[in-house]
């Protein structure tokens, strides 16, 4: 059986948070217990890639962030089980902005290295970068 192998979504990849740190600044804001994923460094318009194999489901929240959740396209084992594996890429340019505008359409399915949008800086965010 095949394992899961995962690819870094933007080059280079610098981590600038990382899950669960700044417990204290997100209760403040109302929010979960730490930051809920990984902030990666990214410049306004940077590619951002697919980390996997799957199919890519475009998303907009109530504050007009924009990302995609990226569910593999077939199972693979993890603690005696199988399961699909999903990746979450927030903080995209805006679906009005033609220049940057997502690329994949909601439900395509997505080799590993393909694009799917560009790095921009929405929702709690103080600068562009990938979540």
């Amino acid at each position: 059986m095949d394992t899961f192998k995962i690819y870094y979504p933007v080059r280079p990849c610098n981590i600038t948070q990382g899950f669960g740190e700044n417990i204290e600044y997100y209760k403040q804001i109302g929010l979960q217990k730490g930051h809920n994923g990984l902030d990666i460094e990214a410049y306004h318009g940077q590619p951002v890639h697919a980390t996997h194999d799957g199919i890519a489901y475009l998303s907009v929240d109530s504050k007009e962030g924009v990302g995609y959740v990226l569910v593999s396209d077939k199972l693979f084992p993890y603690n005696g089980s199988e399961c699909a594996f999903k990746t979450i890429y927030w903080h995209l340019c805006s679906l009005s902005d033609p220049k940057f505008a997502p690329v994949v359409q909601s439900g395509t399915k997505v080799k590993a290295g393909d694009l799917l949008g560009y790095a921009d800086s929405t929702g709690f965010s103080t600068g562009d970068h990938l979540h």
